[in-house]
């Protein structure tokens, strides 16, 4: 029983962790957006963005 408790404790917190990222994540793409005006340039840095993220692990 305390077993299943502590895992039901650490996939709530695996859950927030994940949660807080993706408010990062979104932050941000927002703040990026923002700065270089929606234009061809900032989804070209979003990408960028997104592929730095992925090899690095951040998105998992």
């Amino acid at each position: 029983m305390k077993m299943r408790e502590e895992d039901e404790a650490f996939k709530k917190k695996l859950a927030d962790i994940k949660r807080r990222k993706m408010l990062i994540t979104v932050a941000v793409i927002i703040g990026v957006t923002i700065f270089v005006n929606g234009n061809a340039g900032g989804v070209f840095i979003l990408f960028i963005l997104y592929v730095i993220g992925t090899v690095i692990g951040f998105w998992n």
